[in-house]
């Protein structure tokens, strides 16, 4: 039997990779998370942790079977007009999304080491590549976790360093976080592009089997970051059709203002 640890467990991605890896009947998953979990699995054990508190995450790990795979997958987000958005939640945000993915990384280093061998995944976003107006905090967020893994994964090539990591930048896929901010969602009339996290999970899991040093999910996410690639002025002014809630903002008649 495999070990998984996932952080970020009891909703949308990551309680879809625990699912997924627990229908395998080969691998116990380890999830935690702030939230209560409602996976019930013989093969699937739950600790409550922030990730963000270091002294707590090192208890957890200290006490945990050493993981083959490693995702740190936890997220928060906070939007709006920077200048709305609490000093102390940019301050979340930024523990959860980038500093909690470098303690993980370095935990997992630790826990795999003697032999070195194992796999860990970095999930960031697209937003870690585009820049995207009423999201700044969450974007440099994932900007981080993009430049702080693929560090990481020239690093441990120089060194010679056995474990694997990866990459993974979801597109727009149906997590709480893309639910909690009503007045700044991906509109409704493009629901039939959004990747469930069920499909998400399933793609992340495909890649990880290939090896894949970066995942991205989703035929929407696949298109942007295309589309960002050839024509990024045109997909970063795209955003502007995203948030308009009228015809006069989406052509710039009118300011946007969240």
């Amino acid at each position: 039997m495999k070990t998984v640890f996932i952080t970020g467990v009891s909703s949308g991605i990551g309680f879809e990779l625990a699912t997924a890896y627990l229908k395998t009947q080969t691998h116990n998953v380890i999830g935690c998370d702030l939230s209560p979990c409602s996976i019930e699995h013989p093969n699937f054990t739950y600790y409550k942790l922030d990730v963000s508190d270091l002294d707590a995450y090192k208890k957890i790990v200290d006490n945990i079977t050493r993981p083959d795979i490693w995702i740190n997958n936890a997220g928060l987000a906070k939007l709006g007009g920077i200048e709305a958005i609490r000093f102390e939640d940019a301050a979340k945000v930024i523990d959860v999304n980038c500093t909690a993915v470098i303690y993980g990384t370095q935990l997992a280093i630790q826990k795999m080491s003697s032999p070195s061998h194992g796999h860990i995944v970095n999930v960031s976003s697209l937003n870690g590549l585009i820049p995207t107006p009423f999201n700044s905090v969450y974007a440099a967020s994932k900007h981080a976790v993009v430049g702080f893994t693929r560090s990481i994964q020239e690093e441990l090539k120089l060194r010679k360093n056995p474990i694997r990591v990866s990459l993974v930048l979801p597109g727009f896929v149906k997590t709480k976080i893309m639910e909690s901010h009503q007045d700044i969602r991906f509109p409704k009339w493009l629901d039939w592009a959004v990747t469930s996290p069920t499909q998400a999970a399933l793609e992340i899991i495909d890649g990880l089997n290939n090896n894949q040093a970066e995942i991205i999910c989703g035929m929407n996410g696949k298109a942007i970051k295309t589309f960002f690639k050839y024509f990024p002025k045109s997909t970063v002014n795209s955003a502007r059709l995203l948030l308009s809630k009228n015809w006069r903002e989406a052509v710039g008649l009118d300011k946007i203002e969240r």
